[in-house]
Parts: structure tokens; C-alpha cells; sequence
């Protein structure tokens, strides 16, 4: 049992140190040692995987222990805990979750020609605080949300049943919300590199509400997926 432990942790270090040397993009044709590309990587901030300290002191255990082992092989047994850890890091790395992999593909939207009162009584049912407003193309032209008609009054809009959401273009465009912005990220843009992005955000910026998915992250191009950073959140779990 305590071989077979053994020989699937340092089978899972080998391929570890492949991925990470890889990643470190260090140019050498001599051998690159594992500690080197790590700390290269970690201390560059080159790869948000890799950036994440959990991450960081996991590996350089890991790289300990696979020395322990290396020279005497009964030492130290590495817990299933441990390898598994490992296991699910190497996946990670290997097959990095994008935006779109998390992200909502049927997408509940409204149009300009729709009523407000409608959107008002579907998002209260949906329990959704955002609805994008795209136009016949499917690209997003602005978001409707549960403050918009609050804004929408304070800047003189006047709102009765007939009121349609074109009524409200003012408060509504992309760049109009006040206290929020929302980010255009491509299909291959992984979850990774936008969490280290919201990391290194300024404080003082308008809280980003969601994030919409098209194929090269423009916001000319059809809405293909929305996420939120609840979505995010569950993501980095």
C-alpha cells in the first residue's frame, strides 16, 4: 500500500514539474531545476495558478518530499490528502476552467422594444439582478437592472406601465451605470487570470456586476455566455 502511495506521488511530482517547467518559459538547453521555474513563476506572477501562495508552499513541499524520497524511498509515506491535492492542481494546470466553461449560455435578455414592467416582473421571478440588452445581432448594446429605474427617475425619465426599456438607453448603456461596470472576457479567457485581475483592480473603481463572454472578448461580437462573480466564486473552490 505505502509503495503504490509512493510511486503515484512521485509519478504526480514528474508530470508537476514538466507543467511548471513549461510554464516558467525560462530559455535553457541545460536542465531546468524545478525550484528555479517555480519561484520564477510565483515571484513574476506569470501564471495565477501558480501566484496563489496555497499554491506556491504546496509545491515546495512537494518538491521536498519527492527529494526525501528520491534518495531514501521508505522515509515519509505522502497521504492520500496530500497526493489528491496534487492531483486536483495538475488538472488545473492541464486544463485550466475558462470564463465560458462557468458561464450561463441560455441567456435571459431583453431588447430596447420591450416593455419595463415585463423585465421588472421576469427578473423578480428569475431572482436575477441583470438583464443584458442586446440588439438583433445578439451583441450587447447595454444591461438593464434593478437600479435602473431608480436612476432612471433621478435623471428625469419618466416610468409608467407603457414604459419601454429604450425609454431608459440613458442609464442603461454600457459605460451609463454608476456604480458598476461590466467586462467583455474572450472563450478562452481563463478563471485564473480573471481572479488575478479582480485582485489587482483598484479599490476605487466601479464594481464589476458580471462578465459577458463572446468569441474574442469584444463587445462587437454575439453574446455567447454570462457569469457572475458568484459563478467565479465557485469556480476557485
Amino acid at each position: 500500500m505505502s509503495e503504490n502511495k509512493i510511486e503515484r506521488f512521485l509519478y504526480l511530482f514528474k508530470e508537476l514539474e514538466k507543467e511548471v517547467i513549461a510554464l516558467s518559459d525560462i530559455k535553457s538547453d541545460d536542465y531546468v531545476p524545478f525550484s528555479r521555474a517555480l519561484n520564477k513563476i510565483y515571484y513574476d506572477k506569470s501564471n495565477p495558478l501558480l501566484s496563489d501562495y496555497d499554491n506556491y508552499s504546496y509545491l515546495r513541499s512537494a518538491s521536498d518530499l519527492r527529494n526525501l524520497l528520491s534518495h531514501e524511498n521508505d522515509t515519509c509515506i505522502p497521504t492520500d490528502e496530500f497526493i489528491q491535492k496534487g492531483e486536483r492542481l495538475l488538472s488545473r494546470l492541464k486544463h485550466p476552467v475558462t470564463v465560458y466553461d462557468i458561464s450561463t449560455k441560455e441567456i435571459e435578455y431583453c431588447t430596447m422594444n420591450e416593455k419595463v414592467f415585463s423585465i421588472m416582473k421576469k427578473m423578480n421571478l428569475l431572482g436575477l439582478s441583470h438583464f443584458p440588452i442586446l440588439n438583433q445581432e445578439k451583441k450587447v448594446i447595454g444591461v438593464f437592472s434593478r437600479s435602473s429605474i431608480f436612476d432612471g427617475i433621478l435623471q428625469g425619465i419618466r416610468f409608467d406601465s407603457s414604459s419601454l426599456v429604450s425609454d431608459f438607453e440613458k442609464v442603461t448603456g454600457l459605460s451609463s451605470h454608476l456604480n458598476e461596470s461590466f467586462l467583455f472576457v474572450s472563450k478562452t479567457t481563463t478563471a485564473e487570470k480573471v481572479f488575478t485581475f479582480l485582485e489587482n483592480r483598484s479599490a476605487h473603481k466601479k464594481n464589476i456586476a458580471c462578465l459577458f463572454v463572446t468569441q474574442n472578448g469584444s463587445k462587437d461580437e454575439k453574446l455567447i455566455g454570462i457569469c457572475t462573480l458568484a459563478d467565479l466564486a465557485k469556480a476557485k473552490q
